[in-house]
């Protein structure tokens, strides 16, 4: 656009037109997409999760962070594992960020554990104890807030699964 200047206090005009241009240098906007998100209150793994075959996890109204249910491990679990049913293709993005609470009890003995694994190629290999709670070391009876930056796992075949041993105490 152009601009025009008069009638100036206190300076001298020199020239008193002119152009102006603006320049567009905003970094583009920054665009979050939730890919996945389960707050278990929908029903048994509501066909987002797949559970191993020790079927020691179930939707718990013991406690949860947000809502009425979770997801508990309990019993004789022995790796027990909770899967996201499906891959997530994470390759076209710049960064990304898993968002969890999990919780233990009193009573989380030593050598007992609950675990977040991730897999870079659908499933067939795992990243183990990305995170990890132990028993007799970790905080419990209180929620811990996890944020997990996923950017060094980056892949089309992304997924991740909860892993957990536990005893019947």
């Amino acid at each position: 656009f152009s601009i025009a200047l008069s009638n100036a206090g206190g300076a001298t005009i020199v020239d008193a037109t002119g152009d102006v241009a603006i320049l567009d240098d905003d970094a583009p906007p920054i665009v979050e997409t939730v890919l996945f998100e389960d707050s278990f209150e929908v029903g048994t793994w509501n066909g987002l999760w797949v559970e191993d075959s020790q079927n020691d996890w179930f939707r718990s109204s013991q406690r949860a962070t947000d809502g009425n249910v979770s997801a508990e491990s309990a019993g004789w679990a022995s790796n027990a594992t909770l899967t996201t049913a499906s891959s997530f293709d994470l390759s076209g993005s710049s960064s990304a960020t898993l968002n969890f609470s999990w919780y233990i009890e009193s009573g989380f003995d030593s050598g007992e554990f609950l675990a977040l694994d991730i897999s870079l190629d659908g499933g067939s290999t795992w990243l183990n104890d990305i995170r990890r709670l132990n028993g007799n070391q970790d905080q419990e009876n209180v929620w811990h807030q996890e944020t997990v930056d996923l950017s060094p796992y980056l892949s089309d075949g992304f997924r991740f699964r909860f892993r957990s041993s536990v005893s019947s105490s």
